[in-house]
């Protein structure tokens, strides 16, 4: 039998009370539940007609609620009465995230999306929105959620906001496709709040390349890591991925990424594509082949038990030892103070050597360092293989003070040619046709 429901006036709205069956803790259950419908100042409520005598006490209950009060009453409980609305899709925010939501991301989104994922529900939304009801939630319940966050801690970025905003869009998303939330997403019209200012993202520069491999130079792992990032442009996952029968001597295959221990398809389709071995890079691919034995086959970068190299491990024990070793004894900051054992002197860094600034930024300096060759955007989008052009401009070309400098003595150049030519033709008479 359909329910209609009951009409409250409380704190300046309608209230609409119902019965509903829901999954609560993993258990159908039927609860006593009620929802906001329309405020009292809309929708006031209707002057009933004055009774007497035997017609005292023939006024239904809820005369004074109006029309369109109960036919929003009805639009909501319509899905329930006509069984479109299973039981067990009524359910909590928290509880489709963790027994729904997660487990489909495990299936269809990379590892690392996954993990990402995870950790924006535990650290930042499930104390704040587990309880809600999941088709309960309207945009402005996602405002106050996104403001807290920001609120409470100061040094999110606004990108790692986004990220968060993108987590929820996501988990409304799919709730929609699976019947469980029948409204419009509403992540999509929350504003979201303004974050910390995030750290500027670095290019490497070709002198910075060649400074980092020199100082390398006595270690043939790292140096020909470093040359696949600096010269392929290839990410860490991708450069995980390599295996010597991708190789042909003139193009590197890429067909996977590895992050942690899953092997996995590269980020996207655009990035499984062949990438062109330049003269430097090759010949560093040479000398670490001869130094493997010359392999036909196997991990082209692999540990002493033949998994592919960790190259986290790798940065900590080979390349930060290099690039940060103190100029008085070799060591790293770390080994300089009052502990025993410890280098009693002031640990000094040998400026001339370039920061470790991690692999990504080698893969924006070859799109920089593309474009002040004057190579165009779209070429380097596909070098990169980036899936759509905007990516390239916005996130991998950082251009250079000395650039920014060469840009406008260029500029200069042009104006004072064109202004000594204007000034010729200013001197010569006027022609009359």
């Amino acid at each position: 039998m359909a329910q209609e429901g009951s009409y409250v006036k409380r704190n300046g709205w309608w209230l609409l009370r119902y019965r509903e069956s829901v999954v609560e803790n993993g258990e159908l259950k039927r609860m006593l539940r009620s929802r906001k419908l329309a405020l009292l100042s809309d929708y006031p409520p209707k002057r009933q007609r004055k009774t007497k005598g035997a017609d005292q006490g023939k006024a239904k209950k809820f005369d004074d609620v109006p029309d369109a009060v109960k036919v929003l009453a009805r639009q909501y409980l319509d899905p329930a009465n006509n069984q479109e609305r299973k039981p067990e899709q009524v359910r909590r925010l928290g509880e489709f995230v963790e027994s729904v939501y997660l487990p489909w991301a495990e299936e269809q989104l990379r590892p690392s999306t996954v993990k990402e994922y995870k950790g924006i529900w535990k650290r930042h939304l499930k104390a704040r929105c587990s309880d809600r009801w999941l088709r309960d939630v309207r945009t402005y319940h996602v405002n106050l959620w996104l403001n807290d966050i920001a609120k409470q801690n100061r040094n999110l970025t606004t990108g790692s906001l986004q990220r968060v905003k993108n987590f929820l869009s996501g988990v409304f998303t799919q709730a929609k496709n699976q019947g469980f939330h029948d409204d419009i997403n509403p992540v999509v019209g929350a504003e979201l709040p303004k974050g910390a200012k995030g750290k500027p993202t670095h290019a490497y520069g070709l002198q910075e390349i060649f400074s980092i491999m020199d100082t390398i130079e006595g270690d043939p792992l790292a140096l020909t890591i470093v040359a696949v990032a600096a010269f392929a442009g290839l990410s860490r996952t991708e450069i995980r991925g390599l295996r010597w029968e991708e190789y042909n001597g003139q193009e590197l295959q890429v067909v996977r990424g590895i992050w942690e221990s899953h092997v996995g398809d590269p980020k996207t389709e655009a990035r499984r594509d062949t990438v062109p071995v330049i003269l430097p890079l090759r010949e560093k691919l040479e000398q670490w082949h001869k130094h493997c034995n010359k392999p036909r086959e196997g991990w082209m970068f692999a540990s002493e038990s033949n998994t592919p190299v960790h190259l986290g491990n790798l940065i900590n024990r080979n390349i930060l030892p290099a690039l940060d070793a103190c100029m008085i004894c070799g060591k790293l900051p770390g080994d300089h103070g009052k502990g025993e054992g410890q280098e009693k002197h002031e640990y000094r860094r040998d400026n001339d050597v370039p920061k470790w600034r991690g692999f990504h930024a080698f893969r924006r300096g070859l799109a920089t360092n593309l474009s002040a060759l004057e190579v165009p955007t779209e070429l380097i989008r596909l070098i990169l293989r980036h899936s759509k052009v905007q990516t390239t401009q916005e996130h991998y070309i950082k251009p250079s003070k000395d650039e920014v400098k060469k840009a406008m003595a260029k500029f200069e150049l042009h104006w004072t040619t064109k202004s000594k030519e204007y000034a010729e033709l200013a001197k010569q008479p006027a022609t009359v046709n």
